[in-house]
């Protein structure tokens, strides 16, 4: 068993949208330090593992834990401000406000101390942001929104990073690039990420460790080497 702690775990957790249930008993844990990724079609669930762990969504059975404590009914607010801080998909910027004061909104649980320190930082992570700090975030590409979304997500000073399809709509270069600066983030601050992705082919080349949800189960799992080894994945999530 390895020695590493565990940052995240669900156990048999079950949830939904009124009478329509999403997940079905799922489990899985992250280990600190290390970035997993949840693949699977659409639909299988994997949004709604993310709401259900960002405590956008309270389960109707089950449990998570976050760094040991058992976090099942507590609201997203209170998990922000120790550290477990939800990038949803579609980047959900403010347009009208400018690449700065998105940034700053994001920074609202930072110290006052803190808090240049935390931009200058997305900055170096991302350096056209700091080319457009004051150009209005609407005007931005998608790939540069998505800069911001996950930029903003560090102003929190992050201890688990939840990413909901980062490469969605995005060219190939632009997820090159936004796969190695998450694999930045995770190795220099030590981040842990939980990303969620229906490109598995990018997801697996910075992943320790992979789920496959079908229907709100978790149907796989695997180291990625394991992962890209399985027929039946190669064929459904990585075409070939």
């Amino acid at each position: 068993m390895s020695s590493i702690p565990i940052a995240l775990r669900l156990t048999d957790v079950h949830a939904g949208y009124g009478p329509i249930r999403a997940l079905h008993g799922v489990s899985f844990e992250v280990r600190e330090g290390g970035i997993v990724v949840l693949l699977g079609a659409n639909g299988a669930g994997k949004s709604t593992t993310l709401r259900v762990i960002s405590g956008l969504l309270a389960p109707t059975e089950g449990t998570v834990e976050y760094l040991g404590e058992d976090v099942k009914g507590r609201e997203a607010g209170w998990l922000v401000r120790r550290g477990l801080i939800h990038v949803p998909e579609g980047r959900r910027i403010f347009a009208d406000f400018t690449v700065e004061e998105n940034l700053k909104i994001g920074g609202y649980t930072a110290k006052r101390a803190a808090f240049g320190g935390a931009m200058e930082e997305v900055f170096e992570y991302f350096p056209l942001l700091r080319e457009r700090r004051k150009q209005a975030a609407g005007t931005l590409s998608g790939g540069e929104q998505q800069m911001l979304a996950i930029g903003r997500g560090l102003m929190a000073d992050p201890k688990v990073l939840l990413l909901d399809e980062p490469s969605l709509g995005l060219a190939p270069l632009i997820v090159s690039d936004i796969y190695r600066i998450i694999g930045a983030i995770n190795k220099e601050r030590r981040v842990t990420v939980l990303i969620v992705e229906q490109n598995a082919a990018v997801a697996l080349n910075v992943a320790d460790f992979a789920y496959v949800l079908e229907t709100g189960r978790v149907a796989v799992q695997g180291r990625p080497e394991n992962i890209r080894g399985n027929e039946d994945i190669r064929r459904s999530y990585l075409g070939y």
